[in-house]
């Protein structure tokens, strides 16, 4: 079963009054990530064992620092905002059924009110945002992350001069960025900010 749900997220945004069965639950989710396949400003990257049929290990989405707007992709509102419906050719009655597990009002404001940190601290400096990554539960711990990280890091750095990269990260989770050059922003819990390789940076 995909691990597409942490815990927190199901928690805070999806009640139980509202949850169908998770196959259902994955697959409504699944539909409401199609428009980001092929958008322009975005950035898919997904880690693969070639050894073992290319199962998926982990998966990385970005917006690129040309991405107009820029914003967190998980918001219900990002439908009417970045035209997903007209994009994919959705219903109304599709859209309001892929997000019917879903608190909508609750999510985009706690997800807006990140959008409203992420802007105080970068203003309009293009940069890439990391939202999300995944890595299934049983390869956590081998590398992954760091595989896919690393990966557009180069490509952040290539400009001249690089471009910063953020990321919103849970405390626990920090260590892992913090080892790649990431740093945290001062006074905002779950902001982390990177400005080229960990040599440029003071």
């Amino acid at each position: 079963m995909l691990y597409l749900f942490p815990t927190t997220w199901l928690v805070t945004y999806e009640p139980q009054a509202l949850r169908p069965s998770d196959e259902e639950r994955q697959a409504r989710f699944a539909k409401r990530m199609k428009p980001l396949v092929g958008l322009p400003g975005t950035y898919l990257i997904k880690a693969t064992d070639t050894s073992n049929n290319d199962e998926l290990l982990g998966f990385a989405g970005w917006q690129t620092p040309e991405r107009k707007p820029l914003m967190n992709l998980f918001r219900r509102d990002a439908v009417d905002k970045l035209n997903f419906a007209k994009r994919v050719g959705w219903t109304e009655a599709e859209v309001e059924e892929m997000w019917s597990n879903v608190d909508t009002s609750l999510c985009d404001a706690a997800l807006g009110a990140y959008d409203a940190v992420r802007h105080e601290i970068m203003d309009d400096e293009g940069h890439w945002f990391l939202a999300p990554l995944w890595v299934f539960p049983e390869h956590q711990g081998q590398g992954v992350a760091g595989l896919l990280l690393r990966h557009v890091m180069a490509i952040a750095d290539s400009y001249s001069p690089p471009r910063p990269m953020y990321l919103e990260a849970h405390p626990t989770a920090r260590p892992i960025y913090e080892r790649l050059g990431w740093v945290g922003c001062e006074g905002k819990e779950f902001a982390m900010l990177r400005r080229g390789p960990k040599t440029d940076m003071v």
